[in-house]
C-alpha cells in the first residue's frame, strides 16, 4: 500500500473568498469554519471530480494548535456578563465543529477527527491520515491545519515575546490518496514526530527551522511549516525526500518521494 499527496491548497484569512455556492452553507459560520470548508472544497476541486471522494472511504483529519479560541472566548464573555449565549456561537466553539462542516459539505462519511496540540498539529494530523489509509480503513483523506488565534492571544504575545511579526490566520489542506492521480503525486512515507518539554513562552515565539533539500528557512508562526510545505508542493519545487522541522517543543521528519 502506498499513500500519495495529490492536491494541496492554502490561504490566509485576509485573502479568503467564499464561493457563491457555499455562501448559504456558511452564512452563520465563524472564520475558523469558513477557512476549513473553503480550503477543503478547493483541494477537492483541484482533482476536478468531487464525486469520486464521497462516502465512507474518504475521511478528514484537522489539526490545530489553538483551535476555535476566539469563538470560545466570545461564548465565555456572554457567560461572564450573564447575557444569553448564542446557540450557534456555542455549537461553533466545539473543537470538532469545523470537521463536521467539512464532512457535511463534501458528503464525507468516513472518520472526521480533530487534533489539538501545540507540537506540530499539522504533521500529527498527516500521520493519522496516513495510518488510516495504510491500514485500509480509508482510500482518501483530507489533512488540514486551521488557525485563527484570538485578540487575547495576540495581547499575550506582545507582553511575553519581544520578537516576531503578528501571526496571520489561515489554513493549509492536503489530499492524501491510495493511488497517484495528479502530476504532484508525491509518495508519503513515515512521519516521525518527537515531542519535547519547553517553557510556555517558547511556544509563543513559534520558532521553527525547516529544512528540505538545500532549502532552509526559519519561521515564526504555528502555520509556518505547513504553509512552507504547501507552497513547495503547489509549485512542484519539493527537493530531496525529507521535510525536516526542528523546534524547542519537538521535531518532525516527513519522508516524501517521487
Amino acid at each position: 500500500m502506498k499513500v500519495f499527496v495529490n492536491a494541496v491548497s492554502s490561504v490566509r484569512l485576509a485573502d479568503l473568498l467564499v464561493p457563491v455556492e457555499l455562501t448559504r452553507k456558511l452564512r452563520r459560520a465563524d472564520d475558523y469554519i469558513r477557512l476549513a470548508v473553503v480550503a477543503a472544497c478547493t483541494t477537492m476541486q483541484t482533482q476536478g471530480t468531487l464525486t469520486q471522494h464521497y462516502g465512507e472511504r474518504c475521511g478528514l483529519v484537522l489539526g490545530s494548535a489553538f483551535s476555535t479560541m476566539q469563538t470560545n472566548f466570545e461564548v465565555l464573555d456572554s457567560v461572564v456578563s450573564k447575557e444569553q449565549a448564542s446557540p450557534t456561537l456555542f455549537s461553533h466553539s466545539v473543537f470538532n465543529a469545523a470537521a463536521g462542516y467539512v464532512a457535511s459539505t463534501l458528503a464525507i462519511k468516513g472518520a472526521a477527527l480533530t487534533i489539538t496540540d501545540f507540537c506540530h498539529p499539522f504533521f500529527k494530523a498527516l500521520e493519522q491520515a496516513w495510518l488510516a489509509i495504510m491500514s485500509g480503513g480509508l482510500d482518501s483523506c483530507l489533512v488540514l491545519q486551521v488557525e485563527t488565534y484570538s485578540t487575547l492571544l495576540a495581547d499575550g504575545r506582545k507582553t511575553l515575546v519581544d520578537e516576531g511579526a503578528p501571526w496571520l490566520p489561515g489554513v493549509v489542506c492536503l489530499l492524501l490518496e491510495n493511488k497517484k492521480s495528479s502530476s504532484m503525486g508525491l509518495c508519503v512515507g513515515e512521519t516521525k514526530i518527537t515531542s519535547k518539554a519547553c517553557h510556555s513562552q517558547r511556544l509563543l515565539t513559534a520558532r521553527q527551522e525547516v529544512t528540505v533539500g538545500t532549502l532552509c528557512q526559519t519561521l515564526y508562526e504555528p502555520l509556518g511549516a505547513a504553509f512552507f510545505l504547501a507552497e513547495l508542493l503547489a509549485k512542484n519545487e519539493f527537493q530531496g525526500n525529507v521535510f525536516s522541522v526542528k523546534s524547542d517543543w519537538g521535531d518532525v521528519r516527513l519522508h516524501l518521494n517521487q
